[in-house]
């Protein structure tokens, strides 16, 4: 848990002017692995936006990539 205080207060100190909660700037920063990543690229783009930052490009990967090991 003192880790995720450190994250947290590390963030603040970072970014005062994010306008979100700083759980979710936590959260952004290492989503659980069974969260689809697009969602998350949602907001990160919409928190970047707030700071006037280049935001995150989406890139459509299309194909067969072979059979699952």
């Amino acid at each position: 848990m003192d880790q995720v205080d450190d994250d947290l207060t590390d963030r603040a100190a970072l970014h005062p002017r994010a306008g979100a909660p700083h759980l979710i700037l936590s959260r952004v920063a290492q989503p659980p692995p069974r969260l689809h990543p697009l969602p998350v690229v949602d907001l990160a783009n919409e928190i970047l936006a707030r700071w006037d930052r280049p935001l995150i490009t989406r890139t459509a990967l299309e194909g067969n990539l072979g059979p699952v090991p």
